[in-house]
């Protein structure tokens, strides 16, 4: 009997044919061939760290829109945050589990203006998750949607995300999309008229610096990755986003068990690494990882099973680098 391989469809970004114009290298992330770096990784870093701002192709981040006069309601009995306090262009980070209570991802809610329906507003809100989680969300989602009134469309596959991280990224942005960016708070989201279509701006960050995660049609992506680059925004490939990421303490969705232990200074197992990156700010090795609440103070003595080797590590507060999302 023959064996028959079962064979992943691999995605290309909508963006591709400009980052391999501009020279990057890729990789594959859950699935997706993504930009890994434009040929100088601490360049593409400090572009983001030092003040000015760097430009990231996060389109293999799932994007999912619920609407509808159900959809509050529809929402809170899916996700543990109470949906009702999110006001209109507000957005908030929470957990999505599954019908045991077991955490399957972590998604941002963005709340957007409410959408006229028979005279009456229907409020519309825009689910991002990681691609590792995306079919898990988008699975658990639609198999309520014949239950009242509420719409799920995913919108990943004509839509385009791209990041604005740094310093820089209030002014480039601006300068890119209008003075509407200026008024956008920290939790913030805002659809905004461009090019006889929309932009909906997020401003969030996954570098503990600030930014702005813009999200377009892909027909206009190529446009608006042109307008940002001639505004000073730096690519910047997902090597040098996983050390910035680390370095702000912001954690993925990642297998536990494929991480290393983490034992006491008395051997006991507890807890497990998650993600590790050489930070270039700190010129050190760190990790974000899970551990046991005991264990969590600041400074204390843990270690790190590498192979058969024990690493000495210590607990540190997070984030490890304070940039100026925390007004640095």
């Amino acid at each position: 009997m023959n064996e028959a391989t079962e064979q992943l469809e691999m995605y290309n970004l909508p963006l591709a044919k400009i980052h391999e114009r501009l020279g990057a290298g890729f990789r594959e992330e859950n699935n997706w061939r993504v930009p890994a770096s434009y040929g100088d990784v601490l360049a593409e870093y400090a572009a983001v760290r030092d003040g000015g701002a760097g430009l990231i192709d996060l389109s293999s981040r799932a994007r999912i829109l619920v609407s509808g006069s159900e959809a509050v309601m529809f929402l809170n009995g899916l996700i543990t945050n109470d949906m009702k306090t999110i006001a209109e262009n507000h957005w908030m980070a929470a957990a999505f589990p599954n019908v045991q209570g077991r955490l399957i991802a972590s998604v941002r809610v963005a709340r957007l203006a409410d959408e006229p329906e028979n005279k009456k507003a229907s409020p519309k809100f825009l689910l991002e998750t990681e691609p590792a989680t995306h079919e898990s969300v988008l699975r658990n989602i639609t198999r309520f949607t014949m239950a009242g009134d509420f719409h799920v469309t995913e919108v990943t596959g004509e839509t385009s995300l791209l990041s604005v991280q740094g310093k820089g990224a209030m002014e480039i942005t601006r300068k890119v999309l209008g003075e509407s960016v200026a008024g956008i708070p920290r939790d913030g989201a805002l659809e905004i008229d461009w090019q006889e279509s929309s932009v909906t701006v997020i401003r969030a960050t996954y570098t503990g610096e600030d930014g702005f995660d813009l999200i377009v049609n892909t027909t206009l992506a190529n446009a608006l990755w042109d307008l940002l680059t001639d505004a000073g925004a730096q690519p910047v490939g997902h090597d040098a986003l996983e050390t910035l990421r680390i370095e702000a303490g912001i954690a993925q969705n990642e297998p536990i068990e494929a991480g290393a232990a983490i034992k006491s200074a008395e051997s006991k197992d507890i807890g497990r690494i998650t993600s590790v990156a050489r930070s270039p700010r700190l010129k050190r090795t760190i990790a974000l990882g899970y551990i046991r609440y005991e264990y969590l103070a600041a400074g204390t003595s843990v270690k790190v099973m590498s192979g058969e080797t024990e690493v000495e590590a210590t607990v540190n507060a997070l984030p490890f680098v304070r940039g100026s999302w925390y007004g640095v």
